[in-house]
């Protein structure tokens, strides 16, 4: 089935709403037995908590005929129980959420395709001597991770960005995000360029938009930190970890940062590369282009 944007934007913000929902609001157990009771004479399916409608009716009876103060025992007992407060039923399915992701990556594979047209690059079986034909097309740079409303990053963030933020976790416990951090990488002839950007997945729309390019020649160093946590009684001393970062240093003594928020306490993104595998990508290039620059102009030691 083809659903327009429009459409999908609708669902996947009822999506969200009705997780948040779901962390959110309760509703006394009766009420949840007495609507799905209602849905289940309605629509002639299976109850689930309308089952304890069948359980208490019958128990009342059977106590009835056994001993009046047994029935009003019950009764009492039943109706302390139905004004517990429990979560709201979620009203979808697994296969739903698995929609869901897969317009996740749908929409991610299409940032990837357009941002060598916002840098002027050139994908395809073009001659390798352009400059700006891209030579890493079998391993691409593109990381994305959730956006996360306390990092550094969201004091730049437009309000209306936030307006569609959403961080709730899924039916089969994985974090999901309606904001995205998109970073992609392309490494040409002689320069290395970048399209970065904050997606908004439930209305498909690009903000705070960066690009730029770097030649090898002014790089002089490429790094990955870690930051992580201890992790609370755990006896082995094990660390959390809960941010990654990409740090490219140059001949002007500018740090190029490129923070990938993955928080793994919340989500984990298996569709993106990580930032150590990014890493090693970029410094196979320049040791490449070193050793050709080595081979045309050869060290001369009387120099």
């Amino acid at each position: 089935m083809i659903v327009n944007q429009s459409e999908k934007s609708k669902l996947i913000r009822q999506y969200f709403e009705c997780l948040k929902k779901r962390r959110t609001a309760t509703e006394s157990f009766g009420e949840q037995v007495i609507t799905d009771f209602l849905e289940h004479v309605k629509n002639k399916r299976s109850p689930r908590e309308g089952i304890f409608v069948y359980v208490v009716v019958g128990g009342l009876l059977v106590s009835l005929l056994i001993s009046p103060t047994l029935t009003f025992i019950l009764a009492v007992v039943v109706l302390i129980i139905s004004q517990q407060k429990t979560p709201v039923k979620i009203k979808m399915t697994i296969d739903e959420e698995k929609q869901i992701d897969e317009w996740l990556l749908e929409g991610k594979r299409k940032l990837f395709q357009k941002a060598p047209n916002e840098l002027g690059l050139i994908l395809g079986v073009n001659p390798r001597q352009a400059l700006n034909v891209v030579l890493n097309q079998d391993a691409p740079i593109a990381l994305c991770s959730g956006f996360i409303k306390d990092s550094p990053s969201s004091q730049d963030t437009q309000d209306y960005l936030i307006e569609d933020y959403f961080l709730e976790k899924g039916l089969d416990g994985n974090t999901r995000y309606s904001i995205h951090v998109f970073l992609v990488i392309f490494l040409c002839r002689n320069f290395m360029a970048y399209y970065k950007c904050h997606w908004n997945f439930i209305n498909d729309v690009e903000t705070l938009v960066e690009t730029g390019e770097y030649l090898y020649d002014t790089i002089v160093s490429v790094k990955t930190q870690e930051m992580s946590l201890a992790m609370p009684g755990n006896d082995a001393g094990n660390r959390l970890t809960y941010k990654k970062i990409l740090q490219i240093s140059t001949t002007d003594s500018k740090d190029i940062e490129f923070p990938v928020i993955t928080d793994i306490r919340l989500t984990s993104d298996r569709d993106s590369i990580t930032v150590k595998d990014a890493a090693h990508i970029i410094r196979e290039m320049l040791r490449e282009r070193r050793i050709d620059m080595q081979i045309v102009k050869p060290f001369d030691a009387d120099d």
